[in-house]
């Protein structure tokens, strides 16, 4: 492609970008609403010949389209990523309760078991009298 030719299909683009978000910014309702204002003007302007608006508006239109896919599916990437990561924290941290609640059991039992055995052994031991 003819450099001059890409560099101007390049301005022309970013014209008319930066007049979606102009527009957009400035109180319309919808992205698909901006462009087809930032569209007209831009033919108002008379800087563009009407098919190289449609062309821009085009490709305009399916950028934002895959932009939103592409959004969309890092959403549910992240989404599915973050649950996975719940998923596997709750299972860790189950599983350490676990073992505590294991060990906190075995400890009173065997502190049970000593305390047994020292009643056994003071009962068997005679009083000595004070």
């Amino acid at each position: 492609m003819d450099p001059e030719l890409k560099k101007s299909l390049q301005d022309n683009y970013h014209d008319l970008l930066d007049r979606v978000r102009f527009v957009f910014g400035n109180g319309k309702s919808s992205v698909e609403d901006a462009l087809q204002a930032a569209l007209e003007e831009l033919q108002t302007l008379g800087k563009h010949t009407e098919e190289e608006i449609h062309d821009l508006g085009e490709v305009l239109k399916d950028d934002v389209r895959e932009l939103t896919f592409q959004a969309h599916e890092l959403q549910e990437g992240l989404r599915h990523t973050i649950e996975f990561d719940k998923q596997y924290l709750t299972q860790e941290i189950r599983e350490k309760l676990q073992q505590l609640a294991d060990q906190t059991t075995l400890d009173m039992l065997n502190f049970k078991e000593e305390l047994a055995e020292r009643q056994r052994r003071r009962a068997q031991t005679p009083r000595q009298p004070r």
